[in-house]
């Protein structure tokens, strides 16, 4: 009876660790899951920022690339008016 009670608590202590260790691996494994989750998501806000100021970017030399062309039109014009008025002296 004795050896059955003290093989009991043996068996006892060790189911109750096994059981800690694995509530403790599967609560870390959690942990790493959000943690990853979370950097993840840090991730994509990063680059939908980037992604925004690059757009933002975008648009603004396309608006200079569009004043260059009239400002190089309006050159453009000038010279062949002042080439047509030369000719006409």
């Amino acid at each position: 009876g004795a050896e059955f009670v003290s093989e009991m608590v043996i068996y006892s202590v060790a189911a109750s660790t096994i059981v800690y260790e694995y509530q403790q691996s599967a609560s870390e494994k959690k942990r790493k899951e959000a943690e990853a989750a979370a950097e993840e998501e840090r991730r994509l806000e990063a680059n939908k920022a980037l992604e925004q100021r690059q757009c933002e970017q975008l648009d603004m030399l396309n608006k200079r690339i569009t004043l260059l062309d009239e400002q190089l039109w309006a050159l453009r014009q000038a010279q062949a008016a002042h080439r047509a008025a030369e000719r006409a002296r």
